[in-house]
């Protein structure tokens, strides 16, 4: 399974603690062995499935695209906390 990003995501992970990294490793794991785990959004993000897990007690979301043959693209990571809204803006 091939796994590009987006330069929205490089953005995001650039901000992550060093702590935060192991998680976020395991979530992409998870993606590649099962792209099909994350939730499909509707509406404007509906090329958008989300991944959650835990990072540091607290819920993280991965939102990821899959192209259904072998490429899935990481477009955002980070809290719950006005995550859909900055993903909409950035999608727009």
């Amino acid at each position: 399974m091939e796994v590009h990003s987006t330069h929205d995501f490089d953005r995001d992970f650039k901000k992550l603690f060093p702590n935060q990294l192991t998680p976020l490793a395991d979530a992409i794991e998870a993606v590649k062995v099962n792209p099909l785990a994350g939730v499909t959004k509707k509406g404007t993000l509906k090329e958008i499935r989300i991944y959650k897990y835990r990072s540091l007690d607290q819920v993280w979301l991965l939102a990821y695209s899959f192209d259904g043959e072998r490429v899935i693209t990481l477009h955002a990571v980070g809290p719950h906390e006005n995550f859909y809204k900055q993903l909409k803006r950035r999608s727009q």
